[in-house]
């Protein structure tokens, strides 16, 4: 990592840069990359460079993975550039840059992709924002004919597409479908947000999704001839990282890119506005169905300065103040009684773009709508309290440790870094005016800018965006509050005197010794995974992988009891304020604020999650803290507490989300059909809103409390840990507990699921203004336990996705989506199912029907093509082949490497599986299992149709 995620990340300010891009250096700039004329030391080993016809480009060597490469290519252009006529039409080219080009048909596209091993939704995609739009391809095998692949498919992008006609109708529909998704409550404040704030930028009013009327009637003219004027080479930088040569690399883009040319000098930048100085000012936006946040932000004028030690020096100050106030923000938010939920602040007073117009202060305060008042004016006054006081000297040297174990981690992690990852750096340096420079570079600067620091440079770094004057307010809210309100408030939080600050306490951690280390009764080891797996004499399992995918990394899974299935039936939704309230109930010796405190600088952590089949405690941390970590993980298994003010947060999140149920197809989808499809089980989906706000967090520990005193407990361990250490380290904490159940033990018929048997379609509504109508499908699978499911399953769904979107459009029925997707779940191993979303105008519904049940029968015919067979299966493969090489794959197959050994031996024959699928197995699985008749369906419609 350099200081490029540094300077974007810390002291970004959370709606600043929403609302005013960076802006990317101008074709007129006579140095292209920052490193010239600079003296901070770049990172050895990226060549940069710029073709005769101004295209830009920088290459590195990088072997993490090996045999990978990773392509950006980036034209920078966005909304900003498009006039009143175009607005949408960026992000409307990016689109058209999936289906086709003169030299790639859109009809030999997916064969293309699949023929390279490259998954059109992992490997290759685009992004389009105000400023630029970015193309991103991962190649999985950067052979020769693969790397001339990535960079033919770049150059077709750069002038070559084909804007065919009836393609760009298909294309209509998906960015409506876009638009429409993003223009609920949520969104709508959103844009009030920035247009208040700043009312004079371009940004602000010129969305990227675009304007339906003006989508609505652009032809192809319209579209070709703004690809014309901005898709140019002097406006474009390739970025290529991964493990080839260079020489042979930078052959490679001077024969592919030499021959594009464009006459003239395309068009000029816009005026991207200006930013005015205002006093306080408020404005409120009111929907039923939003929480009540405030945005406060304090704008300045930017320093511009050019990248330097002096201003890489000025944003880790300015990231220690920030970490400090946000910690203490936070303590306020977890404490009992507090008056708002949550609190963030950001700042920056420099940048080093000459063009950049915006600078300042932000806050982000989220608080319950009785009492925002006293929500907002708690913020106000912990703001000047830091502002007035500073901070103390404890504060202080622990933000220094914090910050510094990050960047000693980060420089750690920089030897291995993903090429995705560096390429992704570079391109934030190029758009950012920065030096591309080292991890470890900056932790040097950090550590020498640290012997020097001290409280009174962080308080005028902390002051210098935060100048004097009131901020501009915005609130969000479901309340009657007034703009005047909101002033009154701030003004009134203003007069309030101050005490002088109490040095805080340093805290200890109470959970360092569980008893008698415990005893290994029992070992083996399973060669072809090499998994070591251990006993003790307590009962709780132990799985331990070596691996150094991840240096210094260690991923900790703890998995108790039979999770979801264990679920009292009579209590729905318990399982979501189950594991809530686990983790935000701290501990009995230390509340989460504490812990927290505690935590600060230290690789430790636990989130909760409640899956089908167990409890699972994760984290992530590294070989210092490896021991602290299963410290907290076996206090949160001893001694929870549970705690009701901290959770008053969940049930405020849920209630917003009762407000939404209903608002298009969609939601109504993810509410209620997980429950229709299992027969109304209730343990599934969520109940009535009533009924969910009654869950109490003593019944959650009832149900949970059970789970951590006496279910089965099973150990992972995956990373860069020697075993004998991770076993002691165990042995000390969970191998002293209590006895432990042996295996996991689900509740009386917990683990019977019954898939829907209703023969006749089932009708929902929304009240929503979405025009479109959503169908579920469902087809009845035997679950996984039957052998070959799974890959079946797999082949499948992606034939079925891409047969029916093609029918589709033969058909002339503009469907968006149309997704595939299954569920076999371990813990319920008779249940399973395969499933179909398709959003559609309602009057569209019998016909989209028909069309699926004709690709059914012809599926259930073998007519299945060859091509069909081929581009379904090889992303699989491939993406199975990438799988083994991180942690995570290992996490989760040591994760019951134990109780579920099954699993094992699914992977080890997963691969094979996939390879021996003929088109005769997959005719039989559709006759089986998808024919007319056999499925449920949900039919979820507007309120107004029939």
């Amino acid at each position: 990592m350099s200081i490029v995620r540094l300077a974007w990340v810390f002291p970004s300010l959370f709606l600043l840069l929403s609302a005013c891009e960076i802006v990317s250096p101008s074709s007129g700039d006579s140095s292209i990359w920052a490193h010239e004329n600079n003296s901070l030391p770049v990172v050895q080993g990226v060549r940069y460079g710029q073709l005769a016809n101004g295209m830009r480009y920088a290459i590195a060597q990088n072997k993490t993975p090996q045999n990978n490469a990773t392509i950006r290519f980036q034209i920078d252009f966005g909304s900003i550039h498009e006039s009143d006529n175009e607005q949408g039409l960026a992000h409307f080219i990016e689109h058209m840059a999936f289906q086709g080009s003169e030299g790639l048909p859109q009809a030999e596209f997916a064969q293309l992709l699949a023929e390279q091993k490259l998954d059109f939704k992992t490997d290759f995609n685009g992004s389009t924002d105000a400023e630029r739009t970015i193309y991103r391809l991962n190649l999985p095998d950067a052979q020769p004919e693969q790397l001339d692949t990535g960079l033919f498919l770049m150059r077709e992008i750069a002038d070559k597409l084909a804007f065919e006609p009836n393609l760009l109708e298909q294309e209509r529909i998906k960015v409506f479908g876009e638009n429409r998704s993003r223009q609920g409550p949520d969104w709508q404040s959103v844009r009030a947000n920035t247009r208040f704030a700043f009312p004079h930028l371009r940004s602000t009013v010129r969305e990227w999704i675009g304007d339906t009327q003006v989508l609505g009637t652009i032809t192809r003219d319209d579209i070709f001839s703004l690809y014309e004027r901005y898709y140019r080479p002097e406006r474009s930088i390739l970025i290529v990282v991964g493990d080839f040569g260079l020489d042979e690399m930078e052959s490679r883009i001077r024969t592919k890119f030499n021959d594009w040319e464009k006459a003239g000098f395309g068009s000029a930048e816009p005026d991207r506005g200006r930013i005015e100085e205002r006093g306080l000012d408020a404005e409120v936006f009111a929907h039923e169905t939003l929480e009540t946040k405030f945005s406060i932000l304090k704008l300045v004028k930017p320093r511009i300065v050019q990248d330097s030690d002096e201003a890489r020096r000025a944003v880790m100050v300015g990231a220690i103040a920030n970490n400090m106030l946000n910690l203490r923000l936070d303590r306020i938010a977890q404490s009992t009684g507090a008056p708002f939920t949550s609190a963030q602040a950001y700042g920056v007073s420099q940048s080093s773009n000459p063009a950049a117009l915006v600078a300042g202060g932000s806050m982000i305060v989220e608080a319950p709508p009785e009492t925002w008042r006293q929500g907002l004016a708690m913020a106000a006054l912990e703001l000047r309290y830091a502002l007035e006081f500073g901070f103390s000297q404890a504060e202080l040297d622990a933000a220094i440790i914090n910050f510094r174990t990050g960047m000693q981690k980060t420089a750690e992690e920089a030897e291995n870094q993903h090429s995705a990852i560096i390429a992704d750096e570079i391109l934030r340096a190029y758009a950012g005016h920065l030096v591309y420079t080292s991890a470890q570079s900056e932790l040097d600067r950090f550590n020498d800018l640290a012997t020097e620091l001290n409280r009174e440079t962080v308080l005028q770094e902390l002051r210098s965006y935060w100048a004097d004057g009131d901020p501009l307010i915005f609130m969000s809210t479901n309340t009657d509050a007034t703009a005047e309100q909101v002033k009154q408030t701030w003004l009134q939080a203003k007069q309030v005197e101050l005490a002088a600050p109490v040095e805080p306490i340093k805290l200890e951690f109470a959970y360092t010794n569980f008893g008698k280390a415990g005893r290994v009764v029992w070992q083996d080891h399973v060669a072809d995974f090499d998994i070591h797996r251990f006993r003790f004499a307590n009962n709780v399992m132990l799985n331990y992988k070596h691996s150094a995918f991840e240096p210094g990394r260690v991923q900790v899974n703890v998995s108790l009891g039979a999770g979801r299935s264990s679920q009292p039936q009579n209590a729905p939704g318990l399982n979501g304020l189950a594991q809530y309230a686990l983790m935000a109930g701290g501990l009995q010796k230390h509340d989460i604020g504490e812990i927290r405190q505690i935590l600060s600088g230290r690789t430790v952590g636990v989130s909760a999650k409640m899956n089908d089949h167990n409890l699972n405690l994760y984290g992530v941390t590294d070989l210092d803290d490896f021991e602290m970590q299963m410290q907290l993980s076996a206090a949160y298994v001893t001694d929870a507490a549970w705690r009701e003010q901290p959770t008053a947060n969940f049930f405020k999140s849920v209630d917003d989300m009762y407000a939404t149920k209903d608002a298009n197809a969609r939601s109504v989808s993810d509410w209620k059909a997980p429950m229709l499809i299992r027969s109304n089980d209730n343990r599934f989906g969520w109940p009535e809103r009533d009924q969910m706000l009654s869950l109490k967090v003593a019944d959650a520990k009832n149900w949970i409390g059970e789970i951590l005193d006496h279910a089965s407990i099973e150990i992972s361990i995956v990373g860069d840990i020697d075993q004998d250490q991770a076993l002691q380290i165990v042995a000390k904490t969970f191998g002293a507990l209590a006895e432990r159940e042996r295996l996991p033990r689900a509740s009386d018929g917990g683990r019977a699921v019954v898939f829907a048997t209703d023969e006749s379609p089932i009708t929902l509504n929304f009240s929503g203004e979405d025009p479109l109508a959503r169908v579920r499908m469902h087809w009845a699978l035997p679950g996984v336990s039957q052998p070959g499911i799974t890959a079946l399953t797999r082949v499948a769904d992606a034939i079925l996705e891409s047969k029916i979107a093609a029918s589709a459009k033969v058909a002339g029925i503009r469907a968006y989506p149309i997704s595939v997707f299954w569920e076999l779940p371990e813990a319920f191993t008779d249940f399973g199912y395969i499933g179909l979303n398709i959003d559609v105008e309602p009057s569209k519904i019998p016909e989209m029907i028909n069309v699926v049940d004709e690709v059914i029968a012809q599926m259930a015919q073998g007519q299945i093509s060859d091509e069909e067979m081929l581009v379904a299966r090889l992303p699989i493969l491939t993406q199975n082949e990438d799988d083994i090489d991180n942690n995570i794959f290992w996490w989760k197959l040591a994760s019951y490497a134990q109780t579920n050994s099954q699993e094992m031996q699914n992977m080890r024959t997963r691969q094979a599986d996939l390879r021996a699928i003929t088109k005769a197995d997959l005719q039989g699985y559709a006759a089986k299992y998808m024919q007319k008749g056999k499925g449920y369906r949900v039919l979820i419609l507007p309120t107004d149709s029939k």
